[in-house]
């Protein structure tokens, strides 16, 4: 029967996918994709307001971020017909969006005191920026019910441990007589074991269909680094730095179509989500609080990364 592979990726998960027909013992495989994939988050924190009224909110900036591209590698390897374990890496280029707004003087960050700072009510400008950055790595332990790439019906449990970092940065920007800037910086070390499963169907010899599952629970170590400052940033208001623990729960879905090319090359394409929860997202470490030394570190952000990924791979 002629050899065919398929591919098919999980970013969430950080890179599950079935791989070749027929595998052989001791045989491996190299892939590698080009993705381009959208964040997403369901928090919209006010940034800005004009007379009172929301002007510009973190849903707005992540609005803006858009699709970037990025790249995912991976190695598998076959120690025999019914198991494969599969590596990967996934990285996708940062997300960017800023927005000014300005007016004659009814500009504001909704503090709960509006005489908190001077350069925070009644500005004349202001800016804010918002840059995400996602990557993640996976191994995963492959386990065939049936035969893959050779049953019309195949169906493969999935059982791995994941790694993946989120880092961010939001900033305030508020200029009037003078200025301040408010910022706020964030880090997100996940770790944690995954499990799920991959039904394929495979209606001819060279074309196949998968559509896979992977959910997980871990821990996050998140940090955050905040900073206030007002009078043209003569007067720190706030600066702290905290870090912590938080459980997460993580879900990735996929869907691709693989075409066997040659016997030792397989071409896919397909789309991908990824979810993950409990993280330190940058808008929400910046305070509306007026307390005294107020200090907090915000870890029940989410985000969905999602969008299409098409590669190659190598059999050797």
């Amino acid at each position: 029967m002629q050899k065919k592979w398929i591919c098919t990726s999980l970013i969430l998960s950080a890179g599950w996918l079935p791989l070749m027909a027929e595998e052989q013992k001791g045989e491996w495989d190299l892939f590698t994709e080009f993705v381009y994939m959208r964040r997403a988050d369901g928090k919209d924190n006010a940034l800005i307001l004009d007379s009172g009224e929301k002007e510009v909110d973190s849903g707005d900036l992540v609005n803006d971020f858009g699709f970037e591209p990025g790249f995912r590698v991976g190695l598998a390897y076959v120690p025999d017909v019914k198991s494969m374990y599969v590596a990967n890496f996934l990285y996708v280029s940062e997300w960017e969006a800023s927005k000014t707004k300005s007016a004659g003087g009814t500009l504001s960050f909704p503090f709960h005191e509006s005489d908190f700072t001077e350069d925070f009510f009644g500005a004349d400008e202001a800016r804010a920026k918002y840059t995400s950055l996602f990557y993640t790595f996976d191994l995963n332990y492959w386990r065939d019910f049936s035969r893959r790439e050779q049953d019309y019906f195949a169906i493969s449990g999935i059982f791995g441990i994941r790694f993946a970092h989120v880092n961010e940065y939001c900033s305030l920007h508020f200029v009037d007589q003078s200025y301040g800037d408010y910022w706020a910086s964030t880090q997100n070390n996940l770790i944690g074991i995954q499990g799920g499963g991959n039904f394929q169907i495979n209606p001819t010899s060279r074309f196949s269909w998968n559509l896979g599952a992977l959910v997980g629970i871990g821990l996050n170590q998140a940090q955050n680094h905040v900073s206030l400052q007002d009078q043209n940033d003569s007067v720190t208001v706030r600066k702290f730095r905290k870090e912590t623990w938080q459980s997460v729960i993580f879900v990735d879905a996929t869907t691709s179509f693989g075409y066997q090319v040659l016997p030792w090359a397989n071409l896919h394409i397909g789309y991908e989500a990824l979810y993950f929860s409990g993280l330190a997202l940058a808008p929400a470490q910046l305070s509306h609080s007026t307390s005294d030394g107020r200090t907090h570190l915000a870890t029940k952000g989410y985000i969905v990364v999602h969008g299409l990924f098409a590669g190659v791979r190598f059999n050797f």
